[in-house]
């Protein structure tokens, strides 16, 4: 993509899910290019006088690996991802996500704009996928936004951007988007739950409609399990244990053909479900082999009970929430702790009551051009780290969002 002539200004679609484990990003150039970005979540906040030891390009890597952004000339360093990790920065699981979007936005906007060649001057339109407690906070932010796009620096560089269009909805809308446009679903009532970091949301949707009254959040998310466990335990690093949580997929076959350079099948490996496991060994400093297995122990033993203490406040909420399930046909779940906590959720449902959602894998791999050559090691990355899962969400929304034609048909 070349930078456009003088007179003409690019337009930049982009939809964000402000993920507290990971940023998933899908965006638009000029109506023709679809692109992905991941970033990680953390964020600091440094006065201006650190500018000068920041990075001051992209170097050898990604421009989202090496964000940073100012709201003005003179304001302060917000760090983002990877750069605000190489100062000790974690993820913040309490603060609401709308108080910290801004940076976190301006820098997606930043990065894509870099790495696309797109100049420093543009159009925009932008959806942001919010917890549904934050909802109301969706006018404030866009107020934060208008003020801060219309001049802010990616690292030193002005960015000028006209925000034309704007829209924030709750996390669960791109799964129910995607869910509802099939024909079996037409006319069914469907429940969402999704299990974040900091809190937990019930969406209820009937014949396509969400039902306002019949969903709500509670502020019990998978970090009070993280704290609980802390609690019963010393020397917990809480960050360490949420690094050691993995969700991975298996693969069993790779359908790479080395002679044509390209996927033979519109994915790329044959692969078993993504399971979720603990990496305890992680978890302790010990260096005695007898040390290091009592803290593992200690550490499994604090993790069993805070589950179950957790779980028992989260049933507590549902069992107050939920609506009489006689009228409900299933139930998705999804976020980022629904993996882990896969056998609490089915096990408090009737039998068969309780699927993920479809993850749309054959869509985002054509169309982020994953089955080229080139794209190789980032494919397997996909399926690995178990990607399409957790993109489903802002990718079904995108294409609600930007009425991007799918070669199987039209938007949805």
């Amino acid at each position: 993509m070349t930078e456009k002539g003088k007179d003409q200004t690019n337009k930049l679609l982009v939809c964000i899910d402000l993920g507290t484990s990971l940023i998933k990003i899908v965006y638009l150039v000029n109506g023709k290019k679809v692109g992905y970005m991941l970033i990680d979540p953390e964020h600091l906040a440094l006065s201006n006088a650190s500018a000068e030891h920041l990075p001051v390009d992209a170097g050898m890597g990604w421009p989202e690996d090496n964000a940073w952004v100012r709201l003005s000339d003179d304001g302060d360093c917000h760090l983002l991802g990877r750069v605000a990790r190489d100062y000790q920065a974690f993820p913040n699981f309490k603060i609401q996500k709308w108080k910290i979007a801004t940076p976190k936005i301006l820098g997606a906007i930043g990065a894509i704009a870099e790495k696309e060649n797109l100049g420093t001057e543009l159009t925009l339109d932008l959806a942001v996928l919010m917890p549904y407690g934050e909802i109301k906070s969706a006018p404030h932010l866009k107020k934060e936004l208008v003020d801060s796009l219309g001049g802010f620096y990616f690292r030193h560089q002005e960015v000028i951007v006209e925000l034309e269009r704007y829209q924030c909805v709750p996390e669960a809308t791109g799964l129910a988007i995607g869910e509802l446009s099939a024909s079996s679903a037409k006319g069914k009532n469907l429940l969402y739950l999704m299990f974040g970091h900091r809190n937990t949301s019930l969406l209820c949707f009937r014949r396509g409609s969400l039902s306002i009254s019949e969903s709500s959040t509670t502020n019990l998310g998978f970090y009070d399990l993280i704290n609980k466990m802390a609690d019963k335990v010393s020397g917990l690093d809480k960050n360490r244990f949420i690094n050691a949580i993995q969700t991975l997929a298996e693969i069993e076959r790779d359908y790479f053909d080395v002679s044509r350079g390209r996927y033979t099948h519109t994915y790329a490996c044959k692969y078993k479900e993504a399971k979720t496991s603990i990496n305890w060994a992680d978890l302790t400093g010990a260096t005695d082999d007898g040390e290091r297995a009592l803290e593992i122990e200690q550490f499994k033993k604090a993790y069993s009970t805070s589950l179950e203490e957790y779980w028992a406040l989260i049933a507590n909420w549902l069992n107050g929430s939920l609506p009489p399930l006689s009228e409900i046909d299933y139930l998705l779940r999804g976020g980022g702790a629904s993996h882990l906590l896969a056998q609490k959720i089915e096990r408090h449902f009737p039998k068969g009551f309780v699927y993920c959602p479809a993850n749309y894998q054959e869509e985002m791999w054509e169309i982020f051009g994953l089955h080229f050559q080139e794209n190789q090691s980032t494919a397997k990355a996909f399926v690995k780290q178990n990607l399409f899962p957790r993109f489903v969400d802002v990718w079904r929304f995108f294409l609600f969002f930007s009425q991007y034609k799918t070669k199987k048909g039209a938007a949805v």
